[in-house]
């Protein structure tokens, strides 16, 4: 406390009767007012006794007729009265040892109203040093309101506990803002930041931006590049909402067990989740949405990295009506920022009608279903993502368009490892293509998964090229790549298609098989061919003349029981 004081103190003169306008203008100072609230000994100085006064409310007294501009209030006691703030400067806070409480007399007001008040400070100086209680509004700053509200615990509100509105701006440190309607909301061009609190167990969402304003979570006002973690948990609505035109970061700190999404980015909005102010990164842990996903962009944008999203009830990332992100992918495309996206009850990633990804450098691994869902959208797997392990396909695109690998992207690695994938079922293997989609495969290891590794149906599209390995378990009977009912694949440059136990590929139902280039496919193993087209009305005892089709460059192309069988074969 003396190196804060002395810090304040420097330049102004010494205390005396003469000096008392410059003594009360030092409570425009907020590392002076935060000093003068916590000192007992102020009335030693005369030019001072004007600026503080003590309420003590367990005697009767009130604040509210002390609410006067270049105050320092100090509370004790429970202060049951609604609050209107409408002069600068005000400091509401505690003796530093006794905590205070203050309840809104009429539950339909605000609690506090700030009434284009500016630099208006509430601290409780020790935890939950002041609670507010009640309201429809714990706490609300409008019309270009001002406020610092720390120490404090905020409960009851039927409303909002703390809401910014009409181009104000409130800062919140250290404090608990709990059984509240919402928590803290930043409205109509207004804005809110959040650090080292606790906003949890309240009725309907925890943070909220709307309508032009902007939240920021886990830094400080001034930017400082320290992340200052906040939780949000257990909200009964979505833990962390950016909607209708807001923008808003996130950075460290955790966000679990909402009622809906954890976090939901949407409707002309921007999200930057493990990214902040001046560069700040951390890490979000976003984790057991109760009945929704980790994080939802709908018709908005998000940067998302560095974060943990784990073992939500549906996925871990869904994307969609329009919307676009960047999973993974730093806003420098050279540098990935990587998330782990595990457990989720259904896929990891989630990409849909119309929207679109940048995905990079992420593990997406034990997701229940798919690792990565594409569904009349386009999506970039830039490079760097392991997608492992998941129930279903590692990379499902239904009439869409994937991208996996691009060397033109600037990024680290462009390989992409999908491996150990499709055990569940009902769906399997690596990549699929299906109802039209188009997957364009490079530089990508694909192995171990449970079915064939590469599969289209239903007019899919897979061109496989670079130096793409596709590979399948050592045991069993697995084909390499199965096309079927006028699909088509292709296998160029370098790219291998290998299985150790049956076909390398297996085509039928007007598809089209085209290897080129270096293309090498190989099947092993009794009655293994190179690629085996057949037709479907078989039970697979036998090949009739099929309506698939091999053309291209065929020297790398061989099998244990010979190179093709049952193809229209064209040079």
């Amino acid at each position: 406390m003396a190196a804060l004081r002395n810090d304040c103190m420097a330049g102004s003169p010494e205390p005396n009767r003469r000096s008392r306008l410059n003594w009360t203008s030092l409570l425009t100072r907020p590392r002076c007012r935060l000093v003068l609230s916590s000192l007992l000994g102020l009335w030693l100085f005369p030019g001072f006794v004007e600026a503080v006064v003590h309420v003590d409310c367990t005697k009767g007294q009130h604040v509210r007729p002390k609410l006067k501009a270049d105050k320092v209030i100090v509370v004790k006691g429970t202060c049951t009265e609604n609050l209107v703030i409408d002069v600068d400067d005000v400091t509401i806070t505690t003796d530093g040892t006794t905590p205070a409480v203050l309840a809104a007399l009429d539950p339909s007001q605000p609690t506090i109203l700030l009434d284009g008040a500016h630099r208006v400070v509430i601290d409780g100086v020790i935890p939950n040093g002041i609670t507010v209680s009640g309201g429809n509004f714990g706490i609300a700053a409008t019309r270009g309101s001002t406020i610092d509200v720390a120490n404090c615990h905020v409960t009851g509100a039927s409303n909002s506990g703390i809401i910014s509105s009409t181009n104000s701006t409130v800062a919140v440190d250290a404090c608990s803002v709990m059984g509240n309607g919402n928590g803290i909301v930043a409205a109509n061009t207004a804005s809110a930041f959040v650090t080292n609190t606790t906003v949890g167990s309240n009725t309907a969402s925890g943070i909220i931006a709307t309508r032009s304003s902007y939240v920021r979570v886990g830094q400080d006002r001034g930017g400082t590049t320290v992340v200052k973690s906040v939780t949000v948990s257990g909200n009964a609505g979505t833990g962390i909402v950016i909607a209708e035109g807001s923008s808003g970061n996130v950075v460290g700190g955790t966000v679990e067990a909402s009622g809906v999404n954890n976090i939901f980015v949407g409707r002309a909005s921007s999200g930057q989740i493990g990214e902040g102010s001046n560069n700040l990164t951390g890490g979000v842990t976003i984790q057991n949405a109760v009945v929704g996903n980790g994080i939802a962009v709908e018709g908005g944008n998000a940067t998302i990295v560095s974060s943990t999203i784990a073992d939500n009830h549906l996925r871990g990332i869904v994307v969609s009506n329009g919307g676009s992100a960047r999973i993974g992918v730093t806003n420098n495309n050279a540098v990935f920022g990587a998330n782990t996206i595990s457990g989720n009850g259904t896929d990891g990633i989630g990409i849909f009608h119309a929207s679109s990804a940048f995905i990079g450098g992420n593990t997406i691994d034990l997701n229940v279903a798919f690792g990565i869902n594409i569904g009349q959208a386009t999506a970039t797997l830039v490079g760097g993502n392991a997608i492992t392990n998941n129930g279903q396909t590692g990379l499902f695109v239904r009439a869409g368009q994937a991208l996996v690998g691009d060397s033109g992207f600037g990024v680290p690695t462009t390989v992409n490892t999908i491996s150990g994938n499709g055990g569940a079922g009902p769906n399997t293997g690596g990549i699929f293509a299906f109802e039209g989609a188009s997957i364009f495969v490079a530089d990508a290891a694909i192995s171990s998964n449970t079915g064939p590794a590469l599969q289209a149906f239903e007019g899919g599209i897979l061109e496989v090229r670079g130096s793409t390995a596709v590979t399948v378990p050592a045991t069993g009977t697995t084909v390499g790549a199965l096309v079927q009912f006028g699909s088509t694949l292709r296998v160029r440059d370098t790219a291998s298609i290998i299985s150790a136990t049956s076909h390398g590929i297996q085509a039928s139902n007007n598809t089209s098989v085209n290897i080129t280039n270096n293309g090498a496919v190989q099947g092993n193993g009794a009655g293994a061919f190179g690629v085996q087209c057949f037709s479907s009305t078989l039970d697979g005892s036998a090949i009739a003349g099929s309506a698939a089709t091999l053309t291209g460059i065929t020297t790398n192309v061989s099998g244990t029981a010979g190179k093709t069988t049952g193809c229209n074969v064209f040079p």
